[in-house]
């Protein structure tokens, strides 16, 4: 009874889990490799390799390097954000904008990068590499009241000097408080000699104050970033592999062209040449039995576009980029789910423009800013707020967001000209003052022909046409049309 107490079926018993903590023979393997540990234990000994195979697929795989090129693209536009500084001081605020707009055309240390440019390189930086920097420094040469300069820095050169392995307040690169602020970065020395770029293996110690150091934050404690490309390197490299195996077996399938074979066992062996050239136009005779044959092509399989566009939708998924974007073809979406996709995307990338603003544009424009200060060339305030406007992306409809941005503006009165010249990716004073030039210009001109000097535009002519327009018209339909 008391061995029936100990080990019955109360023994037998299984105590309460979480199916999701359960390991048995077949799922041993997948978590084989999940460990509880801190995601800068895991950047410890897998980065380097994480760096080098991001960067040889972008490099090698035309995939990968489009979906980068396009999100940079995307993010950063063709010159970056535009500033809008806002006081109660005009001028101070017109004073501001243009030393900004004068430096951000060129803020590189070594005179060939933009702003843009420095943008975009940032991009790939994270990408591939897993976080970017950007060290403030004084270019005594530089002309102007405004010295200081930006020089971007891999992120391979940031690495714990050997003799600081053994600091406890110094991880990856980067020595900490023991709440874990950044105090200074170590940088490897560039060297070069012989056209070849070398490390020298000693270190500037970096104070943070003149490096800004951007990445994505998964954790609290977090000292670099992992490369965004990381999560779908698996497949990538399945798909690479498979396009491979796919096109040496069509190639194969192709390359026999005829075999010989005999339907009855019992035919004698015929004595022919292994392989023999087949010239076209031309009739050979077999030898009695034997029939010849072609291999018919099964690569690629029927499910074979489907296969490559799941793992298309996998590379893109990381940076919320549809499938219609990373394969560059719209071909079976409707006008309605092309502009879902499309909004989905960029609202993810509106996401990271605000934190470029946060991270980096804000801290730039405040090292400008005091320079400008120093230099008497504007005035020291501190009730000034920064408002950064990066390019809008093309409509899929132009006509029917213009009807709405004039509903809100002029009927339901919810926004401002202010506000949608942003949406444009446009400055309303600049778009004022040059709609006041135009029509100055086009009154003299006007006038100089003999025409009345004022041209009212004919009014609109509703578009009843679209009322009532199937949205699911798919796009190549609309292009059709519009190409009639």
């Amino acid at each position: 009874m008391i061995v029936d107490a100990i080990f019955g079926r109360r023994g037998r018993e299984r105590q309460f889990s979480l199916e999701a903590t359960r390991t048995h023979r077949l799922n041993e393997d997948h978590w084989a490799d999940a460990k509880d540990e801190s995601i800068n234990s895991l950047l410890s000994s897998d980065l380097p390799t994480l760096r080098a195979r991001c960067q040889y697929e972008f490099l090698n795989n035309p995939l990968v390097k489009g979906v980068v090129k396009t999100y940079a693209d995307d993010i950063v536009g063709a010159n970056g954000p535009s500033l809008a500084v806002q006081t109660d001081d005009d001028d101070y605020n017109t004073s501001l904008e243009q030393i900004w707009r004068e430096w951000w055309a060129k803020p590189d240390l070594n005179g060939v990068h933009s702003g843009a440019a420095l943008l975009n390189l940032s991009m790939f930086q994270v990408m591939t590499a897993g976080d970017y920097l950007w060290q403030i420094v004084i270019d005594h040469d530089a002309m102007g009241p405004i010295q200081s300069r930006v020089l971007l820095i891999h992120s391979r050169r940031m690495m714990t000097p050997y003799d600081k392995t053994g600091d406890d307040n110094v991880l990856l690169g980067v020595r900490r408080t023991k709440t874990g602020k950044p105090v200074s970065y170590y940088i490897e020395e560039a060297q070069t000699g012989e056209g070849l770029q070398r490390y020298s293996l000693e270190f500037a110690d970096v104070p943070a104050a003149d490096m800004i150091h951007c990445f994505e934050h998964l954790e609290p404690d977090q000292v670099r970033g992992f490369p965004w490309l990381q999560s779908c390197l698996p497949a990538v490299a399945e798909l690479r592999d498979y396009d491979q195996q796919v096109m040496e077996a069509a190639k194969m399938a192709a390359a026999l062209a005829v075999l010989l074979f005999a339907r009855n066992p019992d035919s004698p062996p015929a004595v022919v040449n292994e392989t023999t050239e087949i010239q076209p136009g031309t009739m050979s005779t077999l030898p009695p039995g034997y029939e010849a044959t072609m291999l018919t092509p099964h690569q690629p399989p029927v499910i074979y576009p489907d296969f490559r566009g799941e793992h298309l939708r996998a590379l893109g998924r990381p940076f919320g980029m549809p499938l219609l974007t990373v394969k560059l073809d719209a071909r079976g979406h409707s006008w309605s789910s092309a502009r879902l996709d499309r909004d989905v995307y960029h609202s993810g990338l509106r996401g990271q423009q605000g934190t470029i603003n946060r991270t980096g544009m804000n801290r730039l424009l405040d090292v400008v800013r005091r320079e400008a200060e120093l230099a008497l060339v504007i005035p020291v305030r501190h009730d000034v707020k920064y408002i950064w406007t990066w390019p809008v992306f093309s409509s899929i409809d132009p006509l029917k967001e213009a009807k709405g941005a004039t509903e809100r503006k002029d009927e339901n009165r919810t926004t401002t000209l202010a506000h949608e010249c942003a949406q444009l990716g446009l400055d309303w004073e600049e778009v004022q003052m040059q709609r006041a030039r135009e029509e100055a210009r086009n009154r003299e001109v006007r006038k100089g022909v003999g025409l009345p000097e004022d041209e009212t535009p004919p009014p609109l002519k509703p578009d009843d046409e679209d009322e009532g327009k199937d949205e699911t018209e798919s796009v190549s339909q609309a292009l059709r049309y519009a190409r009639d």
